[in-house]
């Protein structure tokens, strides 16, 4: 199931946690399709202080009330693509 909610900006600073339950960060910025403009991407700060930002794809996640629950591991996350924050995604970077 896809994330589905009105504003997408109310998932950014939500917690994620992973399969099992794992923590695996904090939600840093969301990326629309540029097409029907519905969260395609989460941007999840993960590692010490939040050091790196992993793009986490969102069709098969689940958000309700502040919590982002995506079924991968931390390993699956901080090995994901990174992106720095605020820029745009190319085709490239949602090929990766």
């Amino acid at each position: 199931m896809a994330v589905n909610i009105t504003d997408p900006r109310q998932m950014t600073g939500a917690d994620v946690t992973g399969r099992g339950g794992e923590k695996l960060g904090k939600v840093e910025t969301v990326y629309l399709d540029n097409e029907t403009q519905r969260p395609e991407w989460a941007a999840v700060k993960t590692g010490f202080f939040g050091s790196h930002v992993s793009l986490v794809p969102l069709a098969t996640a689940q958000y309700d009330d502040g919590h982002l629950q995506v079924p991968y591991t931390k390993d699956e996350v901080q090995n994901a693509p990174h992106h720095d924050p605020g820029q745009e995604l190319s085709v490239d970077d949602e090929r990766q």
